[in-house]
Order: C-alpha cells, then sequence, then structure tokens
C-alpha cells in the first residue's frame, strides 16, 4: 500500500504539473505514474492470491497469480508507452508543438525522482524477502522511472533555458519508447516461467550434487526444474539397488528429497521416479542429467 500511495501522489504532482506547467514530457511522467499506481494495485491482489492455500481447482496452490499479474503489467507498461511516443509524434507531424513549460515544473520532476529512488528501494526489499516476481518487476519498474524522470528533467530544463519547444515532445518520445522497453523486458522474462524455463540454471548443478552426497542413490537424469511463483517443482528419476524392497527404495527417495529442500529452502516439492540400478529407462528426449551440467 506504500507504493499506491507513494505513485498516487506523483502522479497526480506531475500530471496537474504537465497540464498547468505547459509540458507533454511532464504530463507523460505523470501517465508513467498513474499506471504505477494501477500495476501498485495490482501487485497487492496478486500477492493476495498468491498466498492462497490448494484448493480443488488449484492443487498445485495459486503462486503463479503473481507470474499472470506481471504478464498484465507487461502489457500495462508498454502500452503507456506506446501511447505517450505517439501522442509526442503525432505533435511532430501536425507541428503541434507546446508553449515552453513553466520554470517549476523542474522542482515538481525533481522531487518526484527522489520519491521514486525510495519506493524502488523499499519495493526491492520487500520482494527479495518475499520472493515475488511481480513485486521484483515492480521495483525494477519504478527504477526504470527514475531514468525516465531523469531524462524528462534534462529534456524540460534544456527546453526552459533553451527556448527550444520541440525539446519537449522529443523527450517525451524517449520517454515513451524506454517505458515500452521496460514493459517487453517483464514480458520476457515472465515468459520463461510460464514455459516452463528456469534462468538459473545453477539449480540443476545443486540438485544433482545433493543426488550425489544421497547413500544409495545413483544416476539422477530427466531432471526438470519449474519455477511456481516465488517456489521451485523438481521432477527426477534416480536409480537404486534393484534388491532393495519398495520400503528401502521409497526411504531413500524421501532422504533425497528432505536434502534437497534443505539445500534448496524455495523447493516446494520434489518427485522422485525410482528405477533399478542399470536398467532404468532412458529413451525420452527431456530433462538434464549430471553429464549435462558442466
Amino acid at each position: 500500500m506504500v507504493a499506491v500511495f507513494g505513485n498516487a501522489l506523483l502522479a497526480t504532482s506531475k500530471i496537474l504539473s504537465g497540464i498547468f506547467g505547459n509540458s507533454l514530457a511532464v504530463l507523460g511522467d505523470g501517465m508513467d505514474s498513474s499506471g504505477d499506481v494501477l500495476i501498485s494495485i495490482m501487485t497487492v491482489i496478486a500477492a493476495r492470491i498468491a498466498l492462497q492455500p490448494p484448493d480443488t481447482d488449484h492443487p498445485y496452490g495459486h503462486a503463479r497469480a503473481d507470474t499472470v499479474g506481471s504478464k498484465v503489467l507487461a502489457f500495462v507498461v508498454f502500452f503507456l508507452g506506446a501511447q505517450l511516443s505517439l501522442t509526442a509524434v503525432q505533435n511532430f507531424v501536425s507541428g503541434n508543438l507546446p508553449a515552453l513549460p513553466a520554470v517549476w515544473t523542474l522542482g515538481v520532476v525533481g522531487f518526484s525522482i527522489l520519491g521514486k529512488i525510495l519506493l524502488s528501494l523499499y519495493l526491492g526489499f520487500v520482494s527479495k524477502k518475499t520472493g515475488s516476481f511481480m513485486l521484483e518487476a515492480n521495483a525494477r519498474n519504478m527504477a526504470s522511472d527514475v531514468v525516465i524522470s531523469g531524462v524528462v528533467l534534462t529534456g524540460t530544463a534544456l527546453a526552459v533555458f533553451t527556448g527550444w519547444s520541440w525539446l519537449d515532445p522529443l523527450t517525451a518520445f524517449l520517454v515513451g519508447f524506454w517505458v515500452m522497453r521496460t514493459g517487453w523486458g517483464i514480458f520476457k522474462e515472465t515468459s520463461l516461467e510460464v514455459m516452463d524455463g528456469l534462468e538459473d540454471t545453477h539449480l540443476y548443478k545443486e540438485v544433482f550434487e545433493c543426488a550425489e552426497k544421497s547413500p544409495g542413490i545413483f544416476n539422477p537424469h530427466k531432471t526438470r526444474i519449474r519455477k511456481f511463483g516465488p517456489h521451485y517443482l523438481i521432477d527426477m528419476d534416480v536409480e537404486v539397488d534393484p534388491t532393495l524392497t519398495v520400503a528401502q527404495a521409497h526411504d531413500l527417495a524421501t532422504n533425497l528429497e528432505k536434502a534437497l529442500k534443505t539445500a534448496i529452502p524455495e523447493v516446494m516439492d520434489v518427485m522422485i521416479h525410482v528405477e533399478p540400478k542399470g536398467r532404468g529407462e532412458h529413451g525420452e528426449s527431456f530433462g538434464l542429467k549430471t553429464s549435462s551440467i558442466t
């Protein structure tokens, strides 16, 4: 809620400054902050949904609400940037250049930069504590807003002190392009999780190290790791002594599962398929084995 109220204050101040101070760039910066208000509200809603326990419709839980929210966030951010850039281009083409921005708008933008820095640091801290990708994406969006406001401050100052009114819509276009770039980055990263990809492939090395240290476990293979919100799901095949009883093989798999959850606290669930040593099925062309990791 801190981000919601903080962004609402910054958005209102910049939109009013842009309107009454004759600055399309500052107005665009305010529009971007308005989008941040919506994004912050979405973040709160997605976080509450993600914390709900599993049910019959969602047996794995609701952690992917965070990912879905990040997807929506990406589209909102990209749309705001595209709209701002389009407006700036239309002003250039039509020759409808605005009057020079008022000097006092520089103070408003400066205040906005300070506010965005504090909000970005706060959300970054909370995202690391909770493991929420959406909070992390929101923090990065705030950090990019600092850059955006810096560009707006520079462009507006140059327009004010040089008298070149065309600098204001040019600055607005650059701000819009940067916002679109941020939205695309968020969309690209969340797509990896939706497609069950994994950015941190070092986790595979940790999984295989745990398997190698587990007594009675041989040849871990067909290993797959999926990110599920702030958690990870692991599927893997291992081989054990074929003379063991079902209960003994089950105990070995359980010990490996406990070791993995201890080594990687973010692991939510582990599914281990046990095969007799030397007679495992290796025909499937999916998953990783120890030799796949260098």
